[in-house]
């Protein structure tokens, strides 16, 4: 799942979608992936597995999440895109 992430956000970023669009792109499409492999973990673990991954993870996208809509529209669209693209270059090099 982990692979995924930067080739949909190339895409996305090479579509030429305004900020608003990519954001809601990108969020729209992890949150179904997210969906997904919950609802698989949750078929092939135990519920109390289940419940410890979720509360791990949730945890920290809700911060993540507030803090990313608390700057967003500070944010100049030049610097939004250009962050993008050094995330997508971490992503690579990694």
């Amino acid at each position: 799942m982990r692979r995924i992430g930067p080739i949909v956000t190339t895409y996305l970023v090479s579509s030429q979608l305004s900020r608003d669009g990519f954001l809601f792109a990108i969020n729209a499409v992890f949150f179904v992936l997210d969906w997904t492999q919950f609802a698989s973990l949750q078929h092939c673990t135990s519920p109390r597995r289940y419940l410890d991954v979720v509360a791990n993870r949730g945890g920290d996208r809700v911060c993540r999440h507030r803090i990313g809509f608390a700057i967003q529209k500070r944010i100049d669209d030049v610097i939004f895109k250009r962050a993008v693209l050094i995330m997508l270059a971490c992503a690579a090099v990694g």
